[in-house]
């Protein structure tokens, strides 16, 4: 039984059950991850509800192709929020979704190890 943070299958299927794409996905994400959490945080400090719109629907698509489940429900209520121009809302929003989107490094992570072993090359 998976953890509902990822869900296994759906990612598997998407990355053809290539250990290398899997973890290249990840890397990516774990680089990328701070600098877009902290541009949906700079979007509500500043009131910028567009700004907000914009980054946190690409980080849905992002969690999207992650099959992050949770997380893509987060980001579309913070979606929901900028369109609203509820950026307190938003800012609520946005402490789960830093949470979930630590959970969601760290499920990577444990499907990598479960599917393959240990990396091939240390991370």
């Amino acid at each position: 039984m998976g953890s509902g943070i990822v869900d296994r299958a759906a990612l598997l299927d998407r990355i053809g059950g290539s250990r290398e794409l899997l973890e290249e996905v990840t890397g990516m994400y774990t680089e990328e991850r701070p600098a877009l959490l902290d541009q949906l945080y700079a979007a509500v400090e500043v009131g910028d509800a567009e700004m907000l719109h914009r980054k946190a629907h690409r980080l849905k698509g992002t969690f999207g192709s992650l099959a992050a489940v949770h997380a893509v429900a987060i980001t579309a209520r913070i979606v929901d929020c900028a369109i609203n121009g509820d950026l307190a809302a938003a800012g609520m929003e946005l402490d789960s979704l830093a949470v979930e989107a630590r959970k969601v490094e760290e499920e990577l992570r444990r499907i990598d190890a479960q599917e393959w072993g240990e990396p091939a090359v240390a991370r």
